[in-house]
């Protein structure tokens, strides 16, 4: 377990890239890691996940799910847009 901010940013920031990504890839899309603050990750959601009705779900229960697994500090997941 990572006990820094900065060891948690960066097994977040690798998780996103490694596991979350090519899944979300794989659907037309593409995520953004933004920040990491006060146990909520920021991302940007890109490609068909824009105006995607089901990415909500996607964050709630795909993206944030996978990140408690190697930061169990997360407590949420949302979204910015452009």
């Amino acid at each position: 377990m990572a006990d820094s901010l900065f060891e948690q940013e960066q097994l977040i920031k690798k998780c996103l890239i490694e596991v979350v990504r090519p899944q979300i890839q794989s659907h037309n899309g593409d995520i953004e890691f933004v920040e990491y603050k006060d146990n909520q990750v920021t991302v940007k959601l890109k490609g068909a996940c824009i105006g995607c009705p089901i990415a909500f779900y996607t964050l709630k229960m795909g993206v944030l799910e996978e990140l408690k697994k190697v930061v169990p500090e997360v407590k949420e997941v949302v979204e910015i847009s452009e």
